[in-house]
């Protein structure tokens, strides 16, 4: 605690003054999400800086004065959470309403009733008293209220240090309230978000129903063929907004786990003759937004649908392999069989899955490329990150 000095000694206390309010000023900001914290720190650094016998942290809500932090010998519990009335009975009243410091070197001579009513007012040990507003954007959002036990007035020194660290807490207060309100939009925003992704979810599900229904009456082998695929593109697109609804952070989705998850879907209801082909995944952990997840979901589902399609006639056995690897500052998906291969690229299928998924691979500022031998196509799609 700093004591008031004489001749050089006194330009050695001031200077140690100012250094605590700048740790006051950067732990105050480290603390905005924790006001009740934020108070009492304040509190602390201040008795450092100023000496008093008990002070205060007084919030204005809803036209009084509330006490959210308190630091003295009384007892917490009986001051935490008083409030005084914006009424000429109270110093708290003159602080606010002119906006300015009000410093008593007695109490007793402006404020009798604090004497005459000490069990009322919790004030009987007050003589000294100083109060300053905390003011931003020119409105007072509470004060810092101090006293000591003795008359002993704080002085225009003291006054000046005390309204440095209102300056610096009516500040850190209101960027507290801002970081608050900021949070509990993002909550709102992530539970309408949530609720955003799971009706996609149950839409998509039901179109992917609907179409299951009209292909179980088509008796066109093409046409059914081409309604089972549309039902795998929309069921990847339906597992996207699954994920990000059952996530804590939507705005990522862990694109090693999903493409995993969708081949074994795409791989089972799709198969002619299941169990005849196996898949194999070699995948490093990348994170991706949704709208790009989306897109190599697609690409992953055709590309798939395609070795099926092409690469085992007959229904015979193969290998699938899916990889996803970082390769430099972008990343890599790989889908592999083992099927027929094709002779030279003339031979590609020119169908909507392969101009989907290069139309798709061009979107992601990426690019869409094909080797193939006798019992080995490789696709690669290789996509920047950033």
């Amino acid at each position: 605690m700093l004591k008031h000095g004489d001749g050089d000694n006194e330009s050695g206390v001031f200077s140690d003054r100012l250094s605590i309010i700048l740790e006051a000023t950067a732990d105050l900001n480290n603390m905005l999400a924790e006001p009740d914290r934020l108070y009492q720190s304040l509190l602390e650094h201040l008795n450092r800086a100023v000496p008093f016998y008990s002070g205060s942290v007084q919030v204005m809500e809803d036209g009084s004065a509330r006490i959210v932090a308190f630091r003295g010998n009384l007892d917490p519990e009986v001051v935490m959470g008083l409030r005084f009335h914006m009424d000429p009975l109270f110093p708290n009243f003159r602080v606010v309403t002119t906006r300015k410091s009000v410093s008593f070197a007695d109490i007793r001579e402006e404020y009798p009733h604090f004497y005459t009513r000490q069990d009322e007012f919790n004030s009987g040990h007050i003589r000294s008293w100083l109060g300053v507003p905390m003011v931003v954007s020119d409105s007072v959002i509470g004060l810092i209220a101090l006293d000591r036990d003795i008359v002993d007035p704080f002085d225009d020194e003291d006054i000046r240090i005390v309204q440095a660290f209102a300056d610096h807490a009516a500040v850190a207060i209101r960027n507290s309230a801002t970081y608050r309100q900021l949070q509990e939009a993002i909550a709102a925003g992530d539970s309408l978000m949530r609720e955003m992704n799971h009706r996609v979810k149950n839409s998509l599900q039901l179109v992917s129903s609907l179409i299951d229904i009209h292909a179980g009456h088509v008796t066109e082998e093409a046409t059914r063929v081409s309604l089972e695929e549309l039902q795998v593109r929309i069921q990847s697109i339906a597992a996207i907004h699954e994920r990000l609804y059952k996530r804590s952070d939507m705005s990522a989705v862990d694109l090693d786990q999903y493409l995993g998850d969708l081949a074994g879907d795409v791989l089972q209801s799709f198969a002619r003759d299941g169990g005849k082909v196996g898949l194999s995944l070699d995948t490093e952990p990348i994170a991706v937004d949704a709208t790009m997840a989306v897109s190599l979901g697609l690409i992953a589902t055709e590309l798939i649908m395609n070795a099926l399609k092409y690469a085992f006639p007959g229904g015979s056995p193969g290998k699938l392999k899916l990889g996803l690897h970082h390769a430099g500052e972008g990343a890599e998906l790989l889908v592999e069989d083992s099927g027929i291969g094709m002779s030279n690229a003339a031979e590609l299928p020119g169908g909507f899955g392969v101009h989907l998924v290069r139309s798709l691979a061009s979107q992601l500022r990426g690019e869409a490329t094909v080797e193939s031998r006798p019992g080995h196509t490789a696709w690669t799609v290789r996509f920047p990150l950033a």
